[in-house]
């Protein structure tokens, strides 16, 4: 080690930490080493690196391990390597599991102890001897052996009565000196068996067994019987076999496999169950027989073969496909379970087996299932009802060219696709496993022919499309099978976190049930899967074989087996939930016994049905259940009866019609719409339709008046002729100062109609029309709509607007403040009236939640000019803003407004969707409401583009008609309504969200005098009707009655002529601007305290507290009230009366008091700002205060 630098230091001390590193040169600078020759002080030694540990004089500690080296062996008290003066605690309580596994203390050599040993536990001395055991002195010490020699020969030897033969046993007998042999009772120790001749052994416990053990007798070799055998309770064989067992007679006798399959021959159909023979080395005809039109075949089959030596199960599957030209069979072969050895071939149509296994009991069998099978494109046929078929022509040289929509629904299937050509003698067969992600599709191809044109031939999924590509030079023929999970309410949810195997009760099976097969469909997290599983039963347990695509997630996240039980379970270790949707096929049969045909089993709760000499058979589309005989039909004469019918209860029709129905007789007949029609024709509209004339080239009026009042309004007018040629006219009105705007838009066709309102002498507006066709006359609906009230309603605000205001300015009202995250689209109607020149405007404002940025458009009629109104964001909310550059003027702005909001259902409309496409859930129209106002928001996922669109429709013979304006970004979408459903062309490449909100202006015909009117006009909602004397009755808007208020408009009033008393009685409250009795003003200062007040107070109160709501604001001058104060003990009440007068002198407050009753030393006192306040001594067994006041002011 280097000496340093030559110095002798004397001492020193360092603060902080002291680091030493080797040199450079470890070998001559140093290696880092600390050395000294006094004593080493540290609080605390810790390892420098976790990989060396910490070393003291070669004794290793790392890893939580004390390592000594040292071998001295222990051979007295003081030579060792490890040598304590204290005792040794170890506080580890594992048990001793084996001699080199001793828990807490594990010794490879001997031990040597010099005192006593007191052990908790057994002591297992595993095979070996304990020596130098002294003898015992208390009951339960150990005894040696030279112990247990001096005891036994202490023992009396009795005298042995008879013989004592060779193995025989001896027994004790009645005298203690005496034993005797037992010739019957022998233990032969050659065989280690113990033998009873011509005895009987009782054995008296009545301990039962537990499972494996306990019990009153316990063999752990075998047990032979060679007579009858009685067991009163259960035999539990613990899942082994019981063999040999004779064939049953009574019965309750057991039975063996061969009894059971011999009964399976009388209810397993010929065509289902077939007995294999052994050693077949030639192809031998099963009892399967394929028909001559079928191309493809896809059969699954159940093999069970009863070897001696190898007893195997299996399900195996066969795709079977035909070379049409040549009519030759080929066959692909998969299977799950053990490998039977079993070969399949198609020979004359017929299925035939070869089978190499030998030894044969005799017992094995196949059953046969035809999945499906497909046949010539002329013939498609079907046996499984989740599926569908479908054949076309793959052209030659083609890329991805779709041919077959699938369904939004679907969310995965599994597609057969036999693809042929006549021409080329070219055949072969493509399986596709697909599942949907979101809008994409996932999917696993595989493909089976003698052919390699198959290699050339592709077929994927886009855009819920099935796409092919042909790169071959020929064209060829596909038909297709497909057995698809549509997107159908989850009922089995698989939970998350479940670590162990968790039972789906839902999807069991028994061992009569031999296989199953389950297609099923995940979904979890935007992640989705689709499995195969293949289930078999093979020697008293199940087995599970899966297969796999979608999401690798789940193939390690999402595990599935199943249990002896045959019920199928699963572990989730993600930590979400997973849905799952599946389809079942189950291989069994109903026996005989059970009422079955040995053929087929019968859904639950279906009616079996007669087959001629066929067996009998049954159909989901009649079923009981629950006491309910139900049919699923959709054909119109499901039922037909011919006698009558007579219900006790309601007809449930689902939204369906009743059809040829008669013409009704008595009163309480159902009526068709013949007859109503016919009769609301001549007893309700005959005299009440409109109808223009032709040839009107001068404009003649309408009995349809508009009364002054009417400040702002819409007319739908709905003209037709016999409803096949139709229009929908919309006037928009506005009165300004006496005088009428009107702007006019119409729907559907150009009739060269003209509509307009022109004044009488009363002030009122007439509807005037000119009809130039010369010979088609029409008739009109009219609704009048008053979109704009006086007084304010549910939805609309009246706001006056303030003068020179120069920027744009929020309106402060709640009702006018939207939060941007919670609407999408805003629809305002403004009516702006200026009261002091009586002129008015009307403003259309549509505005649109661009990507968090609002755009709109505004359209006005009306005279008022310098007032504009615009929509703006702060933060997150929107306002309605306006400016007014006029100085003079009362402007009122009366506002109504229409929403989108976030929380209002949406719809998607998929990408590049070019001919009409359907809207789900479906957006219907009623026929009977002949026009509609729709405003449709719309958002292109991912794109951030967003447009609103204001669509208007009405119904021409049976036909819908639409307009549509939008504003925003140009999406090029097109709506159309057909067969009363709403359907949309979206040509862009994203997804679109749509939000709408739909306005129905319902088409009111004149009233007739049936439904209360004059048979000349309608009243608008919530006018009161009043008589007109000699004229029909009439309306005004300066009396309505709307939402249980009464209003009268600015110009009208209450007249009580009534000269006694109680003239005017409200049990409610009543509200007045000002009152007056005998001409005389009464209304009080709003300051005042006409009613009383009460405030609950307090004692011990030794600061001024306010007397809560006794203020005066600063208008006030003087007050003159009177108070009580009520103090209650639980001993005595004390009251006091006090007259108070107050006034307010250069912003200064004095009050002045005079008091009656009891002294309860209170004392009032007056803020400066007018707030009145108390102080109250303590009162002994105090319970309350109360205080009350009343009193009226002036005002400065």
């Amino acid at each position: 080690m280097e000496t340093g630098i030559g110095e002798n230091l004397k001492g020193f001390l360092i603060t902080g930490n002291l680091s030493v590193l080797k040199g450079q040169n470890p070998s001559y600078h140093g290696d880092g080493s600390l050395e000294g020759t006094g004593t080493l002080y540290f609080d605390n030694i810790k390892q420098f690196s976790d990989l060396n540990g910490l070393n003291i004089q070669d004794i290793n500690i790392k890893n939580d391990i004390i390592y000594i080296p040292y071998t001295k062996p222990s051979t007295n008290i003081s030579s060792a390597s490890f040598i304590i003066d204290g005792g040794i605690s170890i506080k580890n309580t594992s048990n001793s599991l084996n001699v080199s596994n001793g828990g807490a203390l594990t010794i490879a050599g001997g031990l040597s102890i010099s005192k006593n040993v007191n052990i908790g536990k057994e002591l297992d001395m595993n095979i070996n001897k304990i020596i130098n055991v002294n003898d015992p002195e208390d009951d339960y010490d150990a005894v040696n052996k030279k112990y247990l020699r001096n005891f036994v020969s202490s023992i009396t030897h009795g005298n042995v009565i008879g013989d004592f033969g060779e193995d025989e046993l001896i027994t004790g007998t009645s005298d203690p000196t005496k034993i005797i042999s037992q010739p019957n009772l022998k233990y032969i120790s050659t065989q280690n068996t113990l033998l009873l001749n011509n005895s009987i052994l009782n054995i008296n416990s009545t301990e039962n067994v537990n499972g494996s053990s306990g019990g009153a007798l316990i063999s752990y070799g075998g047990v032979n019987i060679q007579n009858n055998l009685f067991v009163k309770d259960q035999v539990d064989v613990n899942n082994n076999n019981i063999k040999n067992v004779k064939m049953p007679i009574d019965d309750y006798d057991a039975i063996p496999k061969k009894y059971l399959l011999d009964m399976f021959s009388l209810f397993f159909n010929s065509e289902n169950t077939f007995y294999i023979d052994d050693n077949t080395n030639i192809f031998t005809p099963t009892n399967t027989t394929l028909e001559t039109d079928d191309v493809f075949v896809n059969l699954h089959i159940y093999v069970s073969i009863d070897s001696t030596l190898y007893p195997s199960y299996a399900i195996v599957n066969l795709l079977i496909y035909k070379d049409l030209s040549l009519n030759t069979w080929y066959i692909s072969k998969t299977f799950v379970g053990d490998n039977t050895l079993l070969e399949f071939e198609i020979q004359n149509n017929i299925l035939h087996y070869k089978n190499p296994n030998g030894s044969l009991s005799g017992s094995s069998f196949i059953i046969t299932h035809t999945h499906f099978k497909l046949k010539n494109p002329d013939n498609l046929t079907l046996t499984n009802t989740f599926s569908f078929t479908y054949s076309t022509d793959l052209i030659a040289n083609t890329q991805n060219q779709s041919f077959y929509n699938i369904d939004n629904n679907d969310l995965s299937f599994i597609t057969y696709l036999y693809i042929y050509s006549n021409i080329t003698n070219e055949y072969g067969i493509i399986k596709l496993y697909s599942v949907k992600k979101n809008t994409s599709w996932y999917n696993n191809i595989s493909k089976h022919s003698i052919f390699p044109f198959i290699y050339d031939i592709n077929i994927t999924i886009d855009s819920n499309n099935l796409i092919y590509t042909n790169n071959n030079p020929n064209n060829y023929k596909l038909i297709m099978y497909s057995t698809q999970i549509d997107d159908i309410p989850s009922d089995i949810i698989l939970f998350a976190n479940t670590l162990t195997n968790k039972k789906i009760n839902e999807l069991s099976f028994n061992q009569y049930d031999k296989s199953f097969y389950i297609t099923l469909y995940l979904e979890a997290d935007s992640n989705v899967s689709l499995y195969e599983l293949y289930g078999l039963y093979n020697n008293n347990n199940w087995y599970l074989h899966v297969n796999l695509v979608g999401d690798p997630f789940t193939s390690t996240n999402v595990q599935f087996s199943i249990d002896k039980d045959g019920v199928l379970n699963y572990t989730n270790t993600n930590n979400f939930d997973v849905s799952i949707k599946y389809i079942l096929l189950e291989y069994n049969v109903l026996p005989v016994k059970y009422g079955g045909t040995g053929k087929n089993y019968h859904i639950e709760d279906s009616v079996l049905l007669g087959n001629g000499y066929k067996p009998i058979k049954s159909s989901t589309s009649l079923m009981y259940t629950n006491n309910e005989l139900s049919i699923k039909s959709t054909n119109e004469n499901s039922i037909n009866t011919f006698g009558g019918i007579s219900v006790q209860n309601k007809i449930n029709m689902n939204n369906n019609r009743i059809i040829n129905l008669e013409d009704p007789i008595d009163d309480k007949d159902a009526v068709n719409k013949r007859f109503l029609d016919s009769y609301v024709s001549s007893n309700i509209f005959s005299d009440n339709l409109i109808k223009l004339e032709s040839n009107i080239i001068t404009p003649s009026p309408i009995n349809f008046i508009i009364e002054p009042d009417k400040n702002a309004f819409v007319i739908y007018i709905y003209v037709h002729k016999d409803h096949e040629i139709c229009s929908m006219y919309i006037l928009k009105g506005l009165l300004n100062n006496s005088q009428l705007y009107v702007n006019q838009t119409f729907i559907g066709a150009n009739l060269d109609i003209t509509f307009s309102l022109e004044s009488d002498i009363n002030n009122n507006y007439i509807l005037y029309y000119t009809n130039p066709n010369q010979f088609n006359s029409y008739y009109i609906r009219i609704n009048f709509i008053n979109e704009i009230y006086n007084l304010p309603q549910d939805n609309q605000v009246n706001y006056a607007l303030s003068n020179n205001i120069n920027i744009f300015t929020s309106i402060p009202v709640s009702q006018l403040v939207y939060n941007s995250n919670n609407y999408l689209a805003l629809k305002f109607i403004i009516y702006i009236i200026d009261s002091a020149t009586m002129n008015h405007t009307m403003i259309n404002l549509l505005s649109l939640n661009n990507d968090s940025s609002w755009i709109y458009s505004v359209n006005n009629i009306g005279s008022i000019t310098n007032v504009s109104f615009k929509i703006n964001k702060f933060t997150d909310d929107i306002y309605l803003q306006y400016k007014n550059l006029n100085s003079t003027g009362n402007f009122i702005a009366k506002i109504n407004n229409l929403s989108i909001q976030t929380n209002d259902p949406f719809y998607i409309l998929n990408s590049n969707t070019f001919s009409p496409n359907i809207i789900t859930p479906l957006i219907s129209f009623d026929k009977s409401q002949h026009s509609y106002i729709m405003i449709v928001y719309l958002e292109v996922l991912n794109e951030m583009r967003y447009s609103l669109v204001e669509i208007e429709g009405v119904l021409c013979n049976e036909t819908w008609i639409l307009n549509t304006k939008f504003i925003g970004d140009k999406l090029d979408v097109i709506f159309t309504i057909e067969n009363d459903v709403l359907y949309y062309v979206n040509p862009n490449n994203n997804n679109i969200k749509m939000y709408y909100n739909i306005n129905i202006p319902e088409i009111f015909d004149i009233l007739p005098v049936k439904r209360g009117g004059t048979g000349t006009n309608y009243f608008s909602p919530n006018k009161i009707l009043f008589g007109n004397g000699i004229d029909p009755i009439k309306t005004s808007s300066e009396l309505m009655f709307h939402n249980n208020q009464l209003v009268l408009g600015d110009n009208s009033n209450i007249l009580l002529q009534n000269t006694s008393n109680n003239t005017l009685t409200s049990f409610g409250g009543a509200t007045f601007k000002t009152m007056y009795i005998n001409s005389c003003e009464i209304t009080p200062n709003p300051t005042d305290f006409i009613s009383e007040q009460t405030f609950i107070g307090s004692h011990n109160i030794l600061i001024p507290t306010d007397i809560t709501n006794f203020t005066f604001d600063t208008s006030t001058r003087c007050f003159t009230g009177v108070i009580s104060i009520c103090v209650t003990t639980s001993v005595s009440e004390f009251v006091e009366i006090i007259d108070l007068k107050c006034y307010k002198k250069s912003n200064v407050w004095y009050l002045n008091t005079s008091v009656v009753g009891d002294n309860t030393n209170i004392i009032l006192s007056i803020t400066n700002n007018g707030q009145m306040q108390y102080t109250l001594p303590y009162f002994t067994n105090w319970i309350s205060t109360i205080i009350k006041y009343r009193g009226i002011t002036t005002t400065i």
